[in-house]
């Protein structure tokens, strides 16, 4: 019984922090990867959520060929790493 406890507890323990981890931007962060989308040639984007060491961008639209990606940003400088195209 203790065992399953000390299990039970280590998984709560782990989901309570992943779920910390996934954030909204605060507004200041959240200026600060607008101006780098802006730079970048984006003209609009919908919510923006740290996931783990990274941020995730949803559905910004690129002006060059006005289709919308989903983003994922560096930590700090905000840079984009990977682009998805959103279908549909």
């Amino acid at each position: 019984m203790r065992v399953f406890s000390t299990v039970l507890l280590g998984a709560t323990v782990l989901a309570a922090l992943t779920a910390f981890n996934d954030r909204h931007a605060t507004p200041a962060q959240a200026a600060g990867i607008g101006a780098v989308l802006v730079g970048s040639g984006y003209v609009s984007w919908g919510e923006i959520e740290q996931k783990g060491r990274g941020w995730s961008v949803k559905r910004a639209r690129f002006d060059e060929d006005n289709r919308l990606y989903d983003l994922t940003l560096t930590p700090h400088g905000y840079g984009v790493v990977t682009r998805t195209p959103v279908e549909g």
